[in-house]
């Protein structure tokens, strides 16, 4: 489904990613991002990793949302895939 990295000793996975699984358009992305970074608190709901930037540098930025953060968006979406990510981010949290 989607990968989960650990950041911080938080289970997190890449905005970007997510997005993309989401299912919407690709153009959106940065207006997306800002209202999102402006909803949640950095390092609380979303952070920012040299360490893991460097896995991917398509975009300048790579935000990456915990869990609960990642969750409450998908819910926010009316389609396939989020119900999926919902349910699959719901199961990964419980994972120790």
């Amino acid at each position: 489904m989607i990968e989960v990295f650990s950041l911080k000793n938080h289970k997190v996975v890449d905005s970007f990613t997510l997005y993309n699984m989401i299912g919407l358009k690709k153009t959106h992305y940065s207006r997306w991002m800002k209202r999102l970074r402006d909803r949640g608190g950095r390092d609380i709901d979303w952070f920012v990793s040299d360490e893991l930037l460097k896995l991917n540098r398509k975009i300048k930025n790579r935000y990456y949302f915990t869990l609960d953060f990642a969750r409450a968006i998908c819910i926010q979406y009316v389609t396939k895939e989020s119900n999926k990510l919902i349910v699959f981010l719901k199961e990964e949290q419980e994972k120790k």
